[in-house]
């Protein structure tokens, strides 16, 4: 059975392309009512499937529009889509011909047996055009509009509402990210710089960020030797690595070379695939030079006792 599924969104027409094709049916695909008419004139499919809020052309036009043509009329047409306004979709749907208004979202049996029970009528729904789809245009096209802009409503306080969501997140990731003292560097798979934080950048390197932003991580290294030492150790392997601190001369703006203690691990995808490098460095030469003079001390101490 050949079916038209339209729908704007894509995850949407991919989860109902597998319940139709696991019973055998043949599916065309559309991301709106426009395209779904032209579809449905070409194809002539046995059933059409439709969302109900679409761009260009939404799925109350696109049902009129299926009614009032004398060779799409007869096909079997099912709302699949969110309830936006109550009982009022489906009561418009219904009242423009559609032969069922399915709400998403459904397990595929049961979304299923809701599609064969409309086949198994036979005989699609329909309304008259004389008396049905043009004598009430003006009643359709009012509460058809009531409906887009409850929605439309709807749209934008979730918009507003995530926006100040995601702000919310990226304010606190950002002030704890400038308040690290040590120096965190974002870098991708070839070691391209980022994004790092500031003030610590300023402290330990003597860079600002635009002064770095999109170049190689080299030029923070005393030379070539702990470039490539940290690039073996970790940042040129391939595929996921636990992270690895590790120990390099490091070069600040002015040229003096400084020990630098490297915390690196890899960015992540949501799959778990590399995309790029953390590196937090850390100027340890401080604690480098009290080492040493404990070292010293210590030499110093058994000297004296032999």
């Amino acid at each position: 059975m050949k079916t038209l599924i339209v729908d704007d969104n894509a995850d949407d027409r991919k989860i109902l392309r597998y319940v139709l094709e696991r019973r055998g049916c043949e599916v065309i695909e559309a991301a709106d009512g426009e395209e779904g008419l032209t579809l449905a004139g070409n194809h002539g499919p046995a059933l059409i499937i439709s969302d109900a809020l679409m761009p260009r052309m939404d799925g109350f036009q696109f049902l009129r529009k299926v009614k009032i043509d004398p060779e799409l009329r007869t096909i079997p047409f099912i709302f699949y889509s969110s309830v936006y306004t109550g009982t009022k979709d489906e009561q418009l749907a219904m009242s423009l011909g559609a032969d069922a208004f399915v709400v998403k979202p459904k397990e595929p049996e049961e979304l299923w047996a809701q599609i064969s029970a409309v086949l198994d009528r036979g005989k699609p729904r329909g309304v008259s055009i004389k008396t049905g789809l043009l004598a009430e245009e003006e009643q359709y096209l009012n509460e058809y509009a009531n409906i887009v802009t409850v929605k439309i409503e709807e749209k934008i306080r979730e918009l507003e509402q995530a926006r100040y969501r995601l702000e919310q997140s990226e304010r606190k990731y950002r002030n704890l990210f400038t308040s690290m003292r040590d120096v965190i560097f974002v870098t991708n798979l070839d070691r391209t710089i980022i994004d790092a934080n500031q003030p610590a950048l300023r402290e330990v390197f003597g860079y600002e960020l635009d002064e770095l932003a999109g170049k190689n991580s080299r030029m923070l290294y005393a030379d070539d030797d702990a470039y490539n030492l940290s690039g073996r150790e970790f940042f040129n392997l391939k595929g996921y690595v636990e992270g690895k601190t590790i120990e390099v001369a490091a070069r600040k703006k002015n040229g003096e070379i400084f020990s630098g203690e490297i915390f690196a691990f890899k960015l992540l995808d949501e799959l778990g695939n590399p995309t790029g490098n953390i590196a937090v460095v850390r100027d340890i030469s401080e604690r480098k030079r009290a080492e040493q003079a404990l070292r010293e001390s210590e030499e110093r101490r058994l000297k004296l006792q032999t």
